[in-house]
């Protein structure tokens, strides 16, 4: 359908270009660095430390992330703040990636040696956390350039108040990662 189909159907009723998915090679296709589009979720997805961003920079990278908790005052809407603990049913179910707590602990430990018991301390240092990460990877991208031409962060905003990928929460709350990039893409010569 995407390699023979659709491209014909656009050829034939406009002038549009075809692109025939995102990312163009997968991540097991050794072109996917150097041609195409790149998705990077070696990071998160596989553990790889956050460095992976700088060595790893493709032509254009559509896409790449790391998730973090959403603002303290958002999960005061769906929880209680005598069950603020990774364990409580109500933080769990705002929680919708399997292995999403267990990701997230694991790269606290490496990048800042611990994980903090405190639940307002552990949603502040995620939040720090994917700044730290993801502004490793826009750096990178942007400092390659004219080869890297492209930086897409998954994601800005967000559909549901639990712990994502987002810059910007369900209730519009700006994590760290928003400020972080406005000021890179402000300042960036």
């Amino acid at each position: 359908m995407f390699l023979d189909i659709l491209p014909k159907a656009v050829g034939d009723n406009s002038n549009v270009f075809y692109w025939e998915s995102s990312p163009k090679f997968g991540r097991g296709d050794a072109r996917h660095t150097q041609e195409g589009d790149a998705h990077n979720w070696f990071v998160w997805h596989d553990g790889e430390p956050f460095d992976n961003y700088v060595q790893k920079v493709p032509r254009f990278m559509s896409e790449y992330g790391f998730q973090s908790l959403p603002a303290i005052e958002t999960i005061k809407t769906y929880c209680d703040e005598k069950d603020f603990s990774k364990a409580s049913g109500s933080i769990k179910a705002h929680q919708k990636h399997a292995r999403g707590f267990a990701v997230i602990d694991a790269y606290m430990q490496r990048e800042y040696g611990k994980i903090p018991q405190d639940f307002a301390e552990y949603v502040k240092l995620s939040h720090q956390m994917q700044a730290t990460g993801v502004m490793k990877g826009l750096t990178a991208h942007l400092k390659s350039q004219p080869r890297c031409m492209g930086s897409l962060i998954w994601q800005l905003n967000d559909c549901y108040p639990g712990a994502s990928w987002s810059m910007i929460d369900y209730y519009g709350r700006k994590k760290i990662l928003y400020d972080e990039v406005k000021k890179l893409l402000t300042d960036f010569k």
